[in-house]
């Protein structure tokens, strides 16, 4: 049986969940996030948080169970205006899911302070000097964000942003939050600038996987590398400013103040207050060194120019190699109107007994073009921590647990191509509860008609959907 895990903050762990999966800026100094190491003996990878290290709890499980566990979570931008003139608005943009196997009720409320007490855990139900959303019932894994603007003390100092999902405690006990600093100035005459390297977009700043053309990078080959920089301050970056950037972070990271030593030099130029710049540059891969890799980002690496210090001057991002050419797919994951992979069914209500199609978006992220081969499916009912998934794949043509399958071995993609599979006649239990929520799960080319230069397992890709009420 092969166990789907889920990314899940331990219940012991809640007074570290201000951290957990936030912008590294979420505490002030924050240590540089490494990049996820969680794979499941599925393939199913873990959602990596960002954050202090020893801060950060990945576990398993504890999904579905009717709200007996913190199931409802976010995740944020950094602020638009990380220096703010005294009583200036402070903007932020926030990103909430379920990971229940129950909508959400009426009434949960998203609560925005713009100087909660630091090292202070909210109160369930108090919503004194918070900005509120008032959130709609949300599926489970549905993905939504908003805009927020607070307003900015009076007073001169650092202050403490923070969110918290589910205020009035509706849905658990405690509510999940995050808190991040900015700075109040003296003066509007105050001028900062600060950067920081940030993701291409949600998925990559939450996930921490980079994003490369080819998804899957050859060792020994050159590969595009793409991020942004984000001005927190309130002016300008200087014109000639630079970033530095160390391709293999685990073999040569960066040295420190005035030594570029093994790093790419990028110049950026000026980035204007509260934008991001993005950046595109060709890297080497270096020798092939295991599965996984990293980048490494240093804003300001002479540290030379004064800027202000809230905001990390570095993050790491990691990336999977190859040996060698090889295709390599995956169903894609645009973090926009779900959390999970674009997996869907037709029906998207299928009735118990029935048969539905299962649709998956399959992207090519390998550096050959290839084919999706025969791909597999399992559906299985989203209602148990720990939730296993019935596929099972040992080796090449070695596997089982599917309701049903497809060979696609005539389709053929291009790396970076996508295409639509549909897996028809696929059971759904003739006891599945009308109303209950179940996983469609799905593996690709489980028979390697692709090449490839090493194999040792095969990833699940799935999502929700709910049967007939």
């Amino acid at each position: 049986m092969a166990r789907l895990r889920f990314f899940f903050p331990s219940l012991l762990a809640a007074a570290a969940c201000a951290l957990l999966a936030a912008p590294a800026s979420a505490t002030a100094g924050a240590a540089r996030r490494g990049p996820c190491s969680t794979v499941g003996p599925a393939g199913l990878d873990l959602l990596c948080g960002e954050g202090p290290a020893a801060a950060t709890t990945l576990g398993e499980g504890a999904v579905g169970q009717s709200f007996n566990y913190l199931t409802f979570f976010g995740t944020w931008s950094y602020p638009k205006q990380t220096y703010v003139k005294p009583g200036g608005k402070v903007e932020v943009t926030i990103w909430v899911w379920s990971q229940n196997n129950e909508t959400t009720p009426e009434g949960v409320k998203l609560a925005v302070w713009p100087n909660a007490p630091a090292g202070s855990f909210p109160a369930c139900g108090d919503l004194a000097g918070a900005e509120v959303v008032q959130l709609k019932p949300l599926k489970p894994y549905q993905l939504v964000s908003f805009k927020v603007k607070v307003t900015a003390p009076t007073t001169p100092g650092l202050a403490n942003l923070r969110y918290v999902v589910d205020a009035g405690c509706l849905t658990y006990n405690f509510p999940w939050y995050q808190d991040q600093h900015y700075q109040v100035l003296n003066s509007t005459k105050d001028k900062v600038w600060d950067l920081t390297p940030i993701g291409t977009d949600i998925k990559m700043t939450y996930t921490g996987e980079a994003a490369t053309a080819p998804g899957q990078p050859v060792a020994n080959g050159t590969y595009k590398f793409s991020f942004k920089v984000f001005n927190g301050g309130n002016t300008a970056s200087p014109l000639l400013s630079v970033v530095g950037i160390w391709p293999n972070a685990y073999e040569q990271d960066w040295p420190g103040c005035n030594d570029t030593t093994g790093g790419t030099l990028v110049p950026i130029g000026a980035v204007g207050p509260g934008k991001s710049k993005k950046v595109d540059v060709t890297l080497d891969a270096g020798p092939y060194r295991g599965a996984e890799a990293t980048v490494s980002i240093v804003t300001n690496p002479y540290c030379r120019a004064p800027s202000g210090d809230i905001l990390p001057p570095t993050n790491d991002y990691f990336y999977p190699v190859s040996q060698f050419p090889e295709p390599a797919f995956a169903a894609t994951r645009p973090f926009t109107k779900s959390f999970l992979h674009e997996v869907t069914t037709a029906p998207k209500a299928p009735k118990p007994g029935s048969n539905v199609t299962v649709k998956v978006k399959a992207i090519n992220t390998g550096s050959l073009e290839g084919t999706p081969g025969k791909v597999i499916v399992s559906v299985l009912p989203f209602n148990v921590d720990w939730a296993s998934s019935p596929l099972k794949w040992e080796a090449c043509g070695d596997y089982s647990g599917q309701v049903a399958e497809a060979s696609f071995g005539d389709v053929k993609l291009k790396p970076g191509k996508t295409k639509t599979l549909k897996i028809k006649d696929v059971p759904v239990p003739l006891g599945a509860a009308p109303g209950s929520w179940w996983l469609a799960d799905v593996m690709f080319d489980v028979d390697c008609a692709n090449t490839y230069s090493e194999r040792l397992t095969t990833r699940n890709y799935f999502n929700v959907f709910q049967i007939k009420a």
